[in-house]
């Protein structure tokens, strides 16, 4: 019985001794070391992710760059530069066509100065100047004819005493397509007006010159020609002389190497410019 009762002791005391461990107390009579559970460790933060920088750039980008400014460059250097070819006066034909009710009149006027500009064989450019005291009339014969030139040259229509010459300077020029083919774009001025004007030209290019054609219709009621026009008079019947008239023009260009050959004034360089303008200074001086 003894026996029994030692037996259930040591039975408790093991029992309180597992429980003891569990909760992390001892007793005195219990001689077994008991361990503290480590404390809990904190969690890391995990870091921020860093703003992306932009990345400098490679020396592949560099070198793309460096390629097209040299391409751009060569392009500029490789394009030619517009060369003149100047009117030569004696191979140029201008002529006019006039009508009215009862019929039309023909003749010619002259070209006093020209240049067409190109671009390799491009057409870019280009003025010329009319000698309107240089007019003929070709249908008629003798005094007739005088009489009709006259009456041109009159204040009735270009009064070409105080307006001698009229100027046409291309703005712009227009390939329609066709090597040689164009749309022309510039301004004429007769008398005190400048009107736009377009027509169509055809230029043959050759190795020292060239030929331009065109068929171009010009409104005398733009430049205020006002005789026998519809547009200013009432009741003129068949003394109505019509607004449009027609030019057909055959340019001759070439290099000015003869005296057939004439330069414009703006067509020169500076330098051969300010000679000109400088040349009745210095007589006068003298």
């Amino acid at each position: 019985m003894k026996a029994l009762k030692i037996t259930i002791l040591l039975l408790i005391l093991v029992g309180l001794n597992q429980l003891t461990f569990a909760q992390g107390k001892t007793y005195p009579w219990v001689k077994s070391k008991v361990t503290k559970p480590a404390p809990a460790t904190k969690k890391a933060e995990t870091p921020k992710a860093a703003t992306p920088t932009k990345a400098a750039p490679t020396k592949a980008v560099d070198k793309k760059v460096t390629d097209a400014a040299a391409k751009t460059d060569a392009k500029a250097e490789a394009k030619p530069k517009a060369v003149a070819w100047y009117a030569d006066l004696a191979a140029t034909k201008l002529n006019w066509t006039g009508y009215k009710v009862t019929g039309k009149h023909t003749g010619a006027v002259a070209l006093k100065s020209g240049v067409l500009q190109f671009q390799g064989e491009r057409l870019v450019g280009g003025q010329f100047e009319i000698d309107m005291q240089k007019m003929t009339c070709t249908d008629l014969k003798d005094e007739m004819s005088k009489k009709l030139v006259g009456h041109l040259q009159s204040e009735d229509f270009f009064g070409t005493e105080k307006y001698p010459t009229a100027k046409f300077k291309i703005t712009k020029v227009v390939s329609r397509g066709t090597p040689g083919d164009y749309k022309v774009v510039g301004d004429l001025t007769i008398k005190e007006t400048t009107k736009e004007l377009k027509f169509k030209t055809k230029v043959d290019k050759k190795e020292k010159g060239a030929t331009a054609t065109a068929k171009i219709v010009v409104d005398r009621s733009d430049f205020n020609v006002k005789y026998g026009s519809g547009s200013f008079f009432d009741k003129l019947g068949d003394k109505t002389i019509y607004d449009d008239f027609d030019l057909d023009l055959t340019l001759e260009v070439g290099e000015a190497k003869t005296k057939k050959v004439e330069k414009p004034l703006e067509a020169m360089d500076t330098e051969k410019k300010a000679k000109v303008k400088a040349a009745p200074a210095k007589m006068e001086k003298k």
